[in-house]
């Protein structure tokens, strides 16, 4: 199914920060890939006119909503000088990933468990792939004095 392996892909990338470009701030793979995998669950879920809900879907949706009532309750309280252009970006990331999130589970509660194992390694692999990443960056600044981020 094209939906789980845009899902395994997303979760592949989810902890590759460096892959970034910088249109709109800080946009990373990860955040593309969730939106759009956000987008083809709603379409696929509408054109199905699919409205059952998963139990677990609705216990990460009220954990996100709790979440966010905390922190805009904190916002409120403490008299801080935060600038409303990165109240508001940093807002639109986190609504991004609690997303991906609450669309994420709804999809592997409907896949079952086998989907599920897959996503966790392919998860996983990202943090390999990562780690040898961040060795190799090691080395080339290391040996050669070059930034592979830059």
């Amino acid at each position: 199914m094209k939906t789980d392996r845009l899902l395994l892909v997303t979760v592949l990338v989810a902890t590759w920060h460096r892959v970034a470009w910088a249109p709109l701030g800080r946009l990373t793979l990860a955040d593309i890939l969730q939106v759009a995998f956000v987008c083809v669950l709603v379409v696929m879920r509408a054109a199905r006119r699919d409205t059952r809900v998963a139990s677990a879907t609705l216990v990460t949706l009220a954990f996100g909503v709790a979440f966010l009532v905390v922190y805009l309750a904190g916002m409120v309280t403490v008299n801080t000088n935060t600038n409303t252009v990165q109240l508001v970006k940093g807002l639109v990331v986190w609504a991004v990933h609690w997303a991906f999130l609450v669309a994420m589970v709804e999809h592997l509660a409907r896949r079952g468990a086998a989907l599920y194992r897959q996503a966790v390694w392919w998860f996983a692999a990202g943090f390999v792939v990562n780690g040898a990443y961040g060795l190799v960056q090691y080395a080339a600044q290391t040996a050669g004095g070059v930034n592979l981020d830059a």
